[in-house]
Protein backbone atom coordinates (compact mmCIF):
# COMPACT_ATOMS: atom_id res chain seq x y z
CA UNK A 1 0.00 0.00 0.00
CA UNK A 2 2.70 2.02 0.56
CA UNK A 3 4.16 2.39 -2.61
CA UNK A 4 0.83 2.66 -4.49
CA UNK A 5 0.42 5.68 -2.21
CA UNK A 6 4.36 7.09 -2.96
CA UNK A 7 3.04 6.70 -6.60
CA UNK A 8 0.39 8.80 -6.12
CA UNK A 9 1.98 11.34 -4.76
CA UNK A 10 4.96 11.26 -7.61
CA UNK A 11 1.91 11.87 -9.75
CA UNK A 12 0.28 14.74 -7.72
CA UNK A 13 3.71 16.07 -7.74
CA UNK A 14 4.41 16.06 -4.36
CA UNK A 15 7.02 14.08 -4.32
CA UNK A 16 9.58 14.43 -7.06
CA UNK A 17 11.23 11.32 -8.65
CA UNK A 18 14.48 13.33 -8.98
CA UNK A 19 15.84 9.88 -11.03
CA UNK A 20 13.56 10.76 -13.56
CA UNK A 21 16.07 13.78 -15.23
CA UNK A 22 17.56 14.48 -17.99
CA UNK A 23 18.92 11.29 -18.99
CA UNK A 24 15.63 8.93 -18.55
CA UNK A 25 14.04 12.16 -20.53
CA UNK A 26 16.52 11.36 -23.50
CA UNK A 27 16.55 7.69 -23.09
CA UNK A 28 12.79 7.95 -23.89
CA UNK A 29 13.26 10.56 -26.50
CA UNK A 30 15.57 8.21 -28.35
CA UNK A 31 13.48 5.20 -28.17
CA UNK A 32 10.85 7.02 -29.66
CA UNK A 33 12.79 8.47 -32.60
CA UNK A 34 14.45 4.92 -33.43
CA UNK A 35 10.53 3.74 -33.14
CA UNK A 36 9.68 5.98 -35.80
CA UNK A 37 12.67 5.25 -37.95
CA UNK A 38 12.80 1.31 -37.65
CA UNK A 39 9.00 0.54 -37.05
CA UNK A 40 9.71 -2.99 -37.82
CA UNK A 41 11.19 -3.47 -34.57
CA UNK A 42 8.42 -2.87 -32.49
CA UNK A 43 9.85 -0.90 -29.68
CA UNK A 44 7.75 0.41 -26.99
CA UNK A 45 7.01 4.19 -27.51
CA UNK A 46 7.04 4.72 -23.79
CA UNK A 47 2.77 5.90 -24.01
CA UNK A 48 1.40 8.12 -20.79
CA UNK A 49 0.58 4.67 -19.11
CA UNK A 50 3.96 2.96 -19.51
CA UNK A 51 5.11 6.14 -17.96
CA UNK A 52 3.26 5.27 -14.98
CA UNK A 53 3.61 1.93 -14.43
CA UNK A 54 7.52 2.44 -14.85
CA UNK A 55 6.97 5.22 -12.51
CA UNK A 56 5.03 2.66 -10.12
CA UNK A 57 7.84 0.64 -10.56
CA UNK A 58 10.26 3.18 -9.25
CA UNK A 59 7.87 3.27 -5.91
CA UNK A 60 7.93 -0.69 -5.88
CA UNK A 61 9.42 -2.09 -2.16
CA UNK A 62 9.68 1.60 -1.04
CA UNK A 63 8.26 2.72 2.70
CA UNK A 64 9.19 6.62 2.51
CA UNK A 65 9.35 9.40 0.10
CA UNK A 66 13.27 9.56 0.97
CA UNK A 67 13.61 6.37 -0.45
CA UNK A 68 11.53 7.22 -3.65
CA UNK A 69 13.02 10.82 -4.18
CA UNK A 70 16.61 8.86 -5.06
CA UNK A 71 16.18 5.62 -6.75
CA UNK A 72 18.01 5.34 -10.05
CA UNK A 73 14.99 5.66 -12.72
CA UNK A 74 17.32 5.61 -16.01
CA UNK A 75 18.50 1.48 -15.17
CA UNK A 76 14.20 1.06 -14.71
CA UNK A 77 13.28 2.81 -18.02
CA UNK A 78 16.19 0.96 -19.87
CA UNK A 79 15.19 -2.67 -18.66
CA UNK A 80 11.46 -1.81 -20.13
CA UNK A 81 13.43 -2.94 -23.32
CA UNK A 82 14.87 -6.35 -23.99
CA UNK A 83 18.66 -6.96 -23.62
CA UNK A 84 18.62 -6.62 -27.89
CA UNK A 85 16.37 -4.09 -28.10
CA UNK A 86 18.52 -1.76 -26.05
CA UNK A 87 21.54 -2.30 -28.12
CA UNK A 88 19.82 -1.69 -31.18
CA UNK A 89 18.94 1.85 -29.65
CA UNK A 90 22.19 2.25 -28.82
CA UNK A 91 23.36 1.46 -32.03
CA UNK A 92 21.11 3.49 -33.51
CA UNK A 93 20.80 7.15 -31.35
CA UNK A 94 24.00 6.59 -29.77
CA UNK A 95 24.16 9.72 -27.28
CA UNK A 96 26.93 10.81 -28.16
CA UNK A 97 29.78 11.14 -31.67
CA UNK A 98 33.19 10.87 -31.28
CA UNK A 99 34.54 14.43 -32.58
CA UNK A 100 38.04 14.88 -34.17
CA UNK A 101 39.76 15.59 -31.19
CA UNK A 102 39.30 12.84 -28.89
CA UNK A 103 36.24 14.24 -27.26
CA UNK A 104 32.22 13.18 -28.14
CA UNK A 105 29.42 15.17 -28.72
CA UNK A 106 26.36 14.82 -26.94
CA UNK A 107 23.40 14.74 -29.21
CA UNK A 108 19.90 15.74 -28.27
CA UNK A 109 17.25 13.88 -29.40
CA UNK A 110 13.58 14.88 -30.19
CA UNK A 111 11.04 12.68 -31.26
CA UNK A 112 9.91 14.05 -35.03
CA UNK A 113 12.99 16.24 -35.39
CA UNK A 114 16.81 15.27 -36.44
CA UNK A 115 18.85 14.89 -33.35
CA UNK A 116 20.93 17.86 -33.05
CA UNK A 117 24.46 18.17 -31.55
CA UNK A 118 26.82 21.10 -30.98
CA UNK A 119 30.57 21.44 -31.03
CA UNK A 120 33.20 23.96 -31.15
CA UNK A 121 34.65 24.40 -35.08
CA UNK A 122 38.08 23.10 -34.42
CA UNK A 123 36.76 19.80 -33.26
CA UNK A 124 34.93 19.04 -36.78
CA UNK A 125 38.29 19.53 -38.42
CA UNK A 126 38.46 16.78 -40.57
CA UNK A 127 35.00 15.95 -40.89
CA UNK A 128 34.11 16.33 -43.97
CA UNK A 129 30.86 14.81 -44.36
CA UNK A 130 28.06 15.22 -41.69
CA UNK A 131 27.49 12.97 -38.91
CA UNK A 132 24.53 10.16 -39.22
CA UNK A 133 22.77 8.01 -36.81
CA UNK A 134 19.90 5.29 -37.80
CA UNK A 135 22.29 3.34 -40.01
CA UNK A 136 23.33 6.31 -42.02
CA UNK A 137 19.64 7.08 -42.55
CA UNK A 138 19.17 10.49 -40.26
CA UNK A 139 21.89 13.54 -40.75
CA UNK A 140 22.73 15.33 -37.48
CA UNK A 141 21.76 18.47 -37.61
CA UNK A 142 25.11 20.60 -36.53
CA UNK A 143 25.47 23.83 -34.10
CA UNK A 144 29.17 24.63 -34.92
CA UNK A 145 30.06 27.04 -32.24
CA UNK A 146 32.72 29.47 -32.28
CA UNK A 147 35.47 30.00 -29.72
CA UNK A 148 33.59 31.80 -27.55
CA UNK A 149 30.93 28.88 -27.28
CA UNK A 150 28.48 30.91 -29.72
CA UNK A 151 26.58 29.11 -32.79
CA UNK A 152 28.27 30.07 -36.02
CA UNK A 153 26.19 28.12 -37.90
CA UNK A 154 23.26 25.46 -37.80
CA UNK A 155 24.25 23.03 -41.30
CA UNK A 156 22.61 19.55 -41.91
CA UNK A 157 25.40 19.51 -44.56
CA UNK A 158 28.78 19.93 -43.28
CA UNK A 159 30.28 19.36 -46.57
CA UNK A 160 28.26 22.67 -48.12
CA UNK A 161 29.25 24.75 -44.80
CA UNK A 162 33.39 23.99 -45.65
CA UNK A 163 33.37 24.37 -49.16
CA UNK A 164 30.52 27.39 -49.11
CA UNK A 165 30.46 29.33 -46.20
CA UNK A 166 33.75 28.48 -44.20
CA UNK A 167 36.55 30.46 -46.36
CA UNK A 168 34.35 33.86 -45.77
CA UNK A 169 33.83 33.17 -42.26
CA UNK A 170 37.33 32.05 -41.63
CA UNK A 171 38.62 35.37 -42.15
CA UNK A 172 36.14 37.64 -40.03
CA UNK A 173 37.36 34.64 -37.41
CA UNK A 174 40.96 34.81 -37.76
CA UNK A 175 40.60 38.28 -37.37
CA UNK A 176 38.30 37.99 -33.98
CA UNK A 177 40.32 35.26 -32.65
CA UNK A 178 44.15 35.15 -33.71
CA UNK A 179 45.51 32.71 -31.15
CA UNK A 180 43.22 30.06 -32.35
CA UNK A 181 44.14 27.99 -35.42
CA UNK A 182 42.35 28.26 -38.71
CA UNK A 183 42.36 25.89 -41.37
Amino acid sequence: QAERLLWEQVRAGTVKLEGWNEAVEQWIARVRCVAAWFPEQGLITYAPDEVELLQLEACAGAHRASEVENRDCVSIVRNALEFEQQRFVDRMAPADLPLSDGRRMRLHYEPGHPPRGGAKIQQLYGMERTPTVAGGRVPVTLEILGPNMRTLQVTSDLANFWAVLYPSLRNELRRRYPRHDWR
